[in-house]
């Protein structure tokens, strides 16, 4: 198994290792049990409190002056936004990772990711 690192724009500093999860229930179940890194294809105003429960924060969409960024950084957590090679489905459980210049492979909510804001960059065990 590899590492791929995927670049977005680092919206909060921090580094935190954490298992991924696709949706804010899901968040708020997991965080208080263990560190969780939530990624979303956008974070609405009413999104932005469960930031409290996840340990990071991923987004699709959204800029550095975003509610989730803002939020993340006034928690002290690290946030990643505008990481487009990001293909969240919460649904199904999966996402979809599409590396720049390379072959786009699926993770399964629940796998370790490690993420640093200060840096933008997501990091996935590639299956």
């Amino acid at each position: 198994m590899s590492t791929r690192t995927i670049r977005g724009v680092g919206a909060s500093p921090g580094q935190v290792s954490g298992r991924l999860v696709l949706s804010l229930a899901e968040a708020r179940r997991l965080g208080a049990l263990e560190p969780v890194v939530l990624v979303l294809r956008d974070c609405r105003a009413e999104d932005a409190r469960v930031l409290t429960d996840a340990s990071a924060l991923v987004t699709v969409r959204g800029g550095v002056t975003g509610h989730g960024a803002i939020i993340a950084r006034a928690l002290g957590k690290p946030c990643i936004v505008a990481c487009r090679f990001l293909d969240p489905h919460p649904v199904e459980g999966t996402l979809v990772v599409s590396p720049e210049g390379a072959a786009a492979f699926t993770v399964q909510a629940g796998v370790p990711v490690q993420v640093d804001g200060a840096k933008g960059l997501v990091s996935f065990d590639e299956p």
